[in-house]
């Protein structure tokens, strides 16, 4: 019964939220056009305006790349700073459905579904199924969801992240190893899932049905379980980042091409906290720019100060939502999730660029899911603040979603 309660839940928001993402994006072109984005072969397209209007709301900006990966693999260009195994996924599909872009559509929605499910088992086993629910509305709605269902890798990184945990959490430990090590292949943030399995493993709370704690009375910082042979698994999880990166050394003669082209290409350097020390000026700087921005320019048709201070204030209220989210973490889950979640922000905001030192949070943080663990029991605390969540990020999303899909820049 409470199999079936989870599906009807996950499939409740999975075809509502990408509807409402698809309806909103072809409406956008429809209504105000499109334009060519990215800097790679444009795939995306082989039915011509028709193919624009159908594929717009998922196919814009790096999808360009994943589809240039999947179909001819890596060359020297801007594409050798994209982890491989989504482009993998995607080639492996193409060779059935003949087609990279619809590949990648599937691989998507899939994951999305597989990530939902999840969602809902973790949640349903650390904070009770009462939330469960809520949490798996409140990710798929969430106002970058968009690139859930995109040709984007974020929701095979969710799944894959979700999946690790909550194998772990259940001390399934070479599951946990192998989607780490997965997660890690396909985007270098997945490294750090080795934080919280590891501290699942040594804190707990782990369900093995064999495995009591070794320590029942303990100071705080000792681990409640010793280390077993089992532990070894963890170390699986670098290996897909590793991997890519020895690929890159042996074909470019440079291992750390992907980190170099960040810099050289997105102007994105690492500077501790960086994007954080930023932040105070850009954003006056923001509100400036929108104060006397007329009306037109409130949708850009370029990328000019209009575009960038708007970007930077949804960094930055994407920012304050991670952080307060993190706090809720901190209060009301164990320590393998708030650890993931300190760890993960702090290497996020750490490579800012000069005009945007935020870029990409907004896309980021939606794989960093105990944010949303923590904002389903928020949300159910008290009657009725669910719904007005989940209707105002679902309006969110529908306008985020028309500006990714005419060509404008979101995340």
């Amino acid at each position: 019964m409470a199999h079936r309660a989870a599906l009807g839940d996950v499939w409740t928001a999975l075809w509502s939220s990408r509807l409402l993402v698809w309806l909103a994006g072809i409406y956008a072109i429809l209504t105000v056009g499109y334009r060519p984005t990215g800097g790679a072969p444009h795939l995306g397209a082989p039915l011509g305006h028709l193919g624009e209007v159908m594929f717009g709301p998922v196919d814009r900006w790096d999808a360009a790349f994943y589809l240039s990966i999947a179909t001819h693999s890596y060359h020297p260009g801007p594409v050798s700073a994209f982890f491989p195994f989504y482009p993998i996924t995607i080639a492996g599909l193409n060779v059935v459905l003949g087609s990279a872009l619809v590949s990648g559509i599937a691989i998507s929605l899939v994951s999305l579904g597989v990530a939902l499910y999840l969602m809902h088992r973790l949640v349903t086993l650390e904070l009770g199924a009462s939330h469960a629910h809520t949490a798996v509305l409140a990710l798929a709605f969430f106002p970058t969801s968009l690139f859930f269902s995109a040709v984007y890798p974020e929701a095979l990184l969710l799944a894959l992240s979700i999946g690790a945990v909550y194998a772990a959490r259940t001390g399934r430990w070479a599951w946990a190893g192998v989607l780490g090590a997965c997660a890690s292949a396909t985007h270098n943030a997945g490294v750090l899932l080795a934080i919280p399995i590891a501290l699942l493993y040594l804190y707990g709370p782990r369900s093995d049905r064999d495995r009591p704690p070794d320590e029942t009375v303990f100071p705080w910082w000792r681990p409640r379980y010793a280390l077993r042979f089992d532990a070894l698994w963890i170390m699986l999880v670098p290996v897909g980042v590793i991997a890519f990166f020895a690929y890159m050394g042996i074909e470019y003669g440079d291992a750390l091409r992907p980190l170099h082209l960040n810099d050289t290409i997105w102007h994105r350097h690492f500077v501790p906290l960086g994007g954080v020390t930023q932040i105070p000026s850009v954003l006056w700087h923001a509100l400036r720019t929108i104060a006397h921005a007329p009306p037109a320019q409130l949708f850009p048709t370029t990328n000019g100060p209009y575009r960038a201070a708007a970007a930077n204030l949804l960094d930055f209220a994407a920012l304050a939502f991670a952080l307060l989210g993190a706090v809720g973490v901190i209060r009301r889950l164990p320590l393998a999730y708030s650890g993931y979640t300190g760890v993960v922000l702090a290497v996020i905001v750490s490579a800012p660029k000069a005009s945007e030192p935020l870029v990409s949070l907004p896309r980021y943080i939606l794989v960093l899911f105990p944010l949303q663990m923590w904002l389903a029991v928020w949300l159910d605390e008290r009657r009725g603040r669910a719904a007005v969540w989940i209707g105002c990020s679902a309006v969110v999303l529908g306008a985020l979603t028309m500006l990714f899909a005419t060509g404008r820049w979101v995340a």
